[in-house]
Order: structure tokens, then C-alpha cells, then sequence
């Protein structure tokens, strides 16, 4: 949803804290799949709704603030730019891509679920270095 040029995180990681107050879990499906061919990425894109495009300006903005460092690869991240997706694979050969595509579409089933949280990562990582749920939404706080 964001990145940033940054080697002090914990700036954003207060921003974060504050700004998941006022997120409640969103529900999410995960309906395509598809391939940025010039960096041999594939990825699951979800279905663009307003509260999905609401989350990641709202995000944006709260992330301003903090005067650090400005939004990395604005081109693709920032606001009327942003695709929204979740990579499987990445830095594959054309025919890599092509492959993982086949056999996806082979097994394909859309997958439902929700945004309950937002984390931090730092590549290479894979794992966030922390994680920041959302409010829970009123019949999960019953539960």
C-alpha cells in the first residue's frame, strides 16, 4: 500500500498505531490473477472497491506526516497510480511467469478474506517486523 525510503521505521510504526484506531477489518476478495511482464511479477489482484481505495489514501495521508522520507515508487503507489495486488512470485523469467500463470489458472478458485491489519516490512524479509490490527469490527468484539 506504501513504501519508504527509510532505515528508521519506528516513525511510521507510531503513525501506524494511531492510524489503525480509526480502521475498522474490511472484506477483501482476491479475484484475478496477472503479471507485471517487465519485472516478472505474478500476482493476485483483489477487486477494487471504495473502501479498499479509501484505506490506501487515508493510509497515504496519515504516512505524510512523517517527514522522513518521501512515498518510494510514487509512479505505482500513490494515489489514482496504485494497483492493488499481492505478489506470488517475483523476478521470473518471461517463460517462469507464463509457467506459474498456467498453473495457477489450472487450480484458480478466488479467495475471500479479510483486511484486518496492516504491518511493516523490510525487504528482503518476508515476515513484518510488526503488525498494527485494525478495531475489530462489532460482531467480532462480541466474540
Amino acid at each position: 500500500m506504501a513504501a519508504y525510503d527509510t532505515v528508521d521505521w519506528t516513525a511510521y510504526g507510531q503513525v501506524l498505531g494511531r492510524f489503525v484506531q480509526a480502521q475498522q477489518a474490511l472484506p477483501i476478495r482476491l479475484h484475478a490473477l496477472g503479471l507485471f511482464p517487465e519485472t516478472g511479477v505474478v500476482f493476485l489482484a483483489p477487486r477494487v472497491t471504495a473502501s479498499l481505495l479509501t484505506l490506501h489514501t487515508t493510509l497515504l495521508a496519515a504516512c505524510a506526516s512523517v517527514e522522513d522520507a518521501p512515498l518510494a515508487y510514487a509512479h505505482h503507489l500513490g494515489v489514482n497510480t496504485w494497483m492493488p495486488h499481492c505478489t506470488l512470485a517475483r523476478g521470473q523469467t518471461l517463460s517462469q511467469a507464463t509457467s506459474i500463470v498456467a498453473t495457477c489458472s489450472r487450480h484458480w478458485q478466488a479467495i475471500d478474506g479479510m483486511i484486518d491489519g496492516i504491518g511493516i516490512l523490510i525487504p528482503p524479509a518476508v515476515i513484518d517486523v510488526a503488525q498494527y490490527p485494525f478495531v475489530p469490527m462489532p460482531h467480532q468484539m462480541q466474540e
